[in-house]
């Protein structure tokens, strides 16, 4: 039997251009799909004129429902009953008779051409005895398409032909092809490209010209783009013809890729104290230099009257042409009288995609500590020992932020595994030899929840583990770029974490305002022990001429409001 819907209405007509009023509806026959669910999309309500258009209406809205859930062969009647005394008014009896859900029985291809049949059809996805329905059909041409546009076909076309089958429901699913034309991107053409050499762009499309276009390549060519922070703006490919064959032309707008990040805090003076204390941070990022795509970065902070630390390092992308990024840093603290920690590292990084990479690193620390810190008696005396640490492991990064400044969708994710050895300088007391590890955890995750309504949710872990840690082995958290409510650097412990639930209002561009709060957790040595604190607050960022501008107030756990810690903070491109 070829199948048919038939659709059957009866009307009545009362006088001259005048119909029933709807008094309500009523159905029979329905069994697979309530009468709430026909209900709701009957679109009539009572009231409504039961005119031969609004009667079709109904039908159809039924029949595409059952259609939906498989019942191709439903009947559906839909006519007025019920009537009052002077005709005005009616009830609408909707009749079903729903017959078998249909399935797929066999589906037949027309027009492949580029792939076996048996490629079609496991790329369709439909198996015999499977529901058939719209959505089914749908999803099935999307696949086709999607290979087919991954086989350089971009002009590929699809539909269903035809649907036939029997008494049983099983039906067979005719598909039409239409391959059009196949197509290999021969050469990459780049306009807006003032600064950045055009081979820096071309590395980032992972192609190996000419090869066949592939919709997905070419748009994860865009997203790398976006992620180098290069650009201001960097449109979708798109192919162009050239006598040889097709092009793909790429049109970036140059950004400022320097970058001021300035941010100072006050803190309250603690009961005791004559004055509060400020800490305050400096960095300068330059991520293209001699546009090469080369970065170099400079940092100094602040946390205390005496205790600051710089940082320096370098990043060489693409290194040897291969999807390698060199790095090497160095960074010193002078932590107030006590001590220094002067570290060198190096990594080699795998650009395993626009998302994800693995890293080798390697880090040698030092700790040199004071002479005040080791006694009158110097390097003889009782204090705090020297030491020397190596230590060599892997990081593991996967970055989906749709924005790295303002992220309104994806994750950030970092992992860090390091071990190595410890061993004591030279005539330094108490100082213990042995093995050291670290293990480092990131992750952020960025919710949309309506157009400018974006929750930040974060869970970052440390740990160090060695025989004998000391106050330079230990891991510092509290301020504005960890546990906020805090002061600067406030808490130490061989295990911490620390994360946050940040709620934003983007009010326009990159202007925000949020509200905050931040659990934390250290384990520290004798006395303090293991403890859970938090902090709390809010603040804005505003886009203003002189760049992005922030403010924000915290209180820790239990602090009184005259305790609040007050952050400002700068992020200028040049």
């Amino acid at each position: 039997m070829f199948l048919a819907v038939a659709v059957f209405l009866t009307s009545q007509t009362l006088y001259p251009g005048a119909h029933p009023v709807l008094l309500s509806l009523k159905f029979s026959g329905n069994e697979a799909v309530s009468s709430g669910d026909l209900r709701d999309v009957v679109p009539l309500r009572p009231g409504d004129d039961m005119t031969d258009s609004a009667l079709r209406r109904a039908v159809s809205a039924v029949t595409g429902l059952y259609r939906e859930r498989s019942y191709y062969g439903a009947v559906v009647i839909a006519s007025p009953a019920g009537y009052t005394a002077d005709s005005s008014g009616a009830d609408l009896l909707v009749s079903v008779r729903e017959g078998v859900p249909a399935t797929i029985g066999r589906i037949e291809f027309r027009g492949v051409r580029a792939f076996p049949e048996d490629r079609a059809s496991g790329t369709f996805g439909g198996r015999p005895g499977d529901p058939l329905t719209p959505g089914r059909l749908q999803e099935g041409l999307a696949a086709l398409l999607t290979e087919y546009e991954r086989l350089g076909f971009p002009f590929a076309r699809a539909s269903i032909d035809g649907i036939s089958g029997g008494d049983d429901g099983a039906m067979t699913v005719i598909v039409g092809i239409g391959e059009g034309e196949s197509v290999a991107v021969g050469e990459i053409r780049i306009e807006g490209n003032t600064e950045t050499d055009r081979a820096v762009i071309l590395r980032e499309s992972r192609m190996e010209l000419p090869e066949p276009f592939d919709p997905g390549k070419v748009s994860r060519f865009a997203q790398r783009l976006r992620r180098l922070g290069l650009f201001t703006a960097v449109g979708e490919p798109s192919l162009y013809a050239t006598p040889a064959g097709h092009g793909l032309l790429v049109r970036v707008s140059e950004g400022r890729t320097n970058t001021f990040d300035g941010a100072a805090g006050y803190a309250p003076p603690r009961p005791g104290e004559s004055g509060g204390s400020i800490a305050g941070r400096a960095a300068v990022a330059m991520r293209n230099l001699f546009g090469t795509g080369r970065k170099m970065e400079a940092e100094w902070s602040r946390d205390g009257r005496s205790t600051q630390e710089i940082r320096l390092s370098y990043d060489e992308p693409w290194a040897f042409g291969l999807p390698v990024n060199l790095g090497v840093g160095f960074s010193q603290r002078q932590q107030d009288s006590s001590f220094v920690d002067r570290r060198v590292s190096a990594a080699v990084e795998f650009l395993a995609s626009s998302s994800f990479s693995v890293a080798a690193v390697g880090e040698r620390k030092r700790i040199i500590p004071s002479l005040d810190s080791r006694g009158a008696g110097g390097a003889g005396g009782a204090g705090m020992p020297g030491s020397t640490a190596t230590t060599g492991g892997i990081v593991v990064r996967y970055d989906t932020r749709d924005d790295r400044e303002l992220p309104r969708s994806g994750v950030n994710y970092r992992s860090e595994y390091r071990t190595g050895t410890r061993t004591p300088a030279g005539g330094s007391p108490g100082a213990a030899a042995g093995s050291v590890r670290h293990l480092e955890f990131d992750i952020d995750l960025f919710i949309p929840l309506r157009e400018t309504h974006v929750v930040n949710l974060a869970v970052h872990g440390r740990e160090v583990s060695t025989a004998s840690a000391g106050p330079g082995d230990l891991y510092r958290i509290g301020g504005f770029r960890t546990l906020r409510g805090f002061r600067e650097n406030h808490f130490s412990g061989a295990r911490v974490a620390w994360g946050t639930a940040e709620y934003r209002v983007i009010v326009e561009g990159k202007s925000f305002f949020y509200g905050f709060f931040d659990p934390g957790y250290v384990a520290s040595p004798p006395p303090a022990g293991d403890f859970f604190t938090f902090g709390y607050g809010a603040g804005m960022r505003l886009e203003t001429g002189l760049g992005l501008i922030g403010v924000s107030f915290a209180l820790g756990k239990g602090d009184p409001v005259s305790e609040t810690k007050i952050h400002f903070g700068l992020i200028n491109d040049f």
